[in-house]
C-alpha cells in the first residue's frame, strides 16, 4: 500500500486538518475521556489515524501516556515537529506494528472506513487485538449509515467554507454518491480559491460504510466483545447517554476477550 496524497488543498494537508482538530479536539478528549473511565483503566493509549497528534497531546497533558500513528508521512512529520515528546510514526492499520502493548486504541474520524473489504476489516481487528493488554479497550467512531435512512439526510452535494478553508483563502464543493452493492461512499472534493473562484484542485475518496450490527459481527469474529454503541451528530457532541442510534456519527466500544 502507497499513502496517495491527491490534492494539497484536502484536509489531509496537516496545516489546514489541524485547525479543524484544534476546534474539536477539547469535546472529543472529553468524551473518550468519559469512555475510559466508565470501560476500564487506561494509562498508555495507541491513536490509529492520529492525524496533526492535537488528541494525543490533550491526553497526554492530563496523564495518559500516548503513541500515534498515520498513514500520512506528511501528517506524521507535521505531528513530531510540533509534539515533540509524543512517539508517531507512518504506519497501516491492516498491518500495524507497534512496540508494546495498550490499554486503549482511539480509532476516530471514520478512518475505519478505509477498510473496503471484509478481509481488510477483519485484518485490521486483529491487528488492533494484539496491541492490547487483557481486557484492553476499542474506541472508534465511523458514519452511521443509519441516518440517512431514518433522516433522509444524504447529500448529493453541498460546499464547505469552514474556518479551516476561509484561513487559506479557500472553498471545497462536495459531490456525494453510494455504491449501494459495494456499500460505498465517494466523496469528490473539488477546491476553488474564494477571491476568484479559481479551480485549484480535486480528489476523489471512497468510504465503506458499516451498520451497527455488521461492526459487531466482524469486531466479535477478531476476538472482541462490543460493550456499547453510541449516535450523535459528532463525538464532541455525544454523552454516555446517547444510545439511540439515528445520528450521523457512530461511536463503539469494544473489549479484548480473554
Amino acid at each position: 500500500m502507497k499513502y496517495k496524497k491527491c490534492s494539497k488543498y484536502s484536509i489531509e494537508n496537516p496545516e489546514v486538518w489541524s485547525i479543524l482538530q484544534e476546534k474539536e479536539a477539547p469535546k472529543d478528549v472529553r468524551t473518550i475521556i468519559r469512555l475510559f473511565k466508565k470501560f476500564g483503566k487506561v494509562k498508555r493509549v495507541l491513536d490509529v489515524g492520529c492525524g496533526a497528534g492535537t488528541h494525543l497531546k490533550m491526553l497526554q497533558d492530563v496523564g495518559y501516556d500516548c503513541v500515534g500513528v498515520d498513514a500520512n508521512p506528511a501528517m506524521v512529520k507535521y505531528a513530531k515537529e510540533k509534539y515533540l515528546n509524543i512517539p508517531f510514526d507512518v504506519q497501516y492499520m491492516q498491518t500495524l506494528r507497534v512496540k508494546g502493548k495498550f490499554d486503549a486504541i482511539v480509532c476516530i474520524g471514520n478512518i475505519i472506513a478505509f477498510n473496503k473489504s471484509n478481509e481488510e476489516v477483519l485484518q485490521t481487528f486483529k491487528a488492533f487485538l494484539k496491541h492490547l493488554r487483557k481486557d484492553g479497550l476499542l474506541i472508534l467512531t465511523t458514519t452511521n449509515p443509519i441516518s440517512y435512512i431514518k433522516n433522509n439526510s444524504f447529500r448529493k452535494s453541498f460546499v464547505d467554507t469552514g474556518e479551516d478553508r476561509k484561513k487559506y483563502g479557500i472553498k471545497a464543493v462536495y459531490t456525494e454518491n453510494i455504491d449501494e452493492r459495494e456499500q460505498i461512499s465517494t466523496s469528490t472534493r473539488t477546491f476553488y480559491r474564494l477571491k476568484d473562484n479559481k479551480k485549484l484542485g480535486s480528489y476523489s475518496k471512497e468510504s465503506r460504510m458499516y451498520f451497527p450490527q455488521e461492526l459487531k459481527f466482524f469486531l466479535e469474529q477478531a476476538g472482541f466483545s462490543v460493550l456499547e454503541f453510541y449516535g450523535g451528530n459528532s463525538l464532541a457532541s455525544m454523552t454516555l447517554k446517547d444510545i439511540k442510534l439515528d445520528k450521523r456519527k457512530l461511536l463503539v466500544v469494544a473489549r479484548k476477550r480473554g
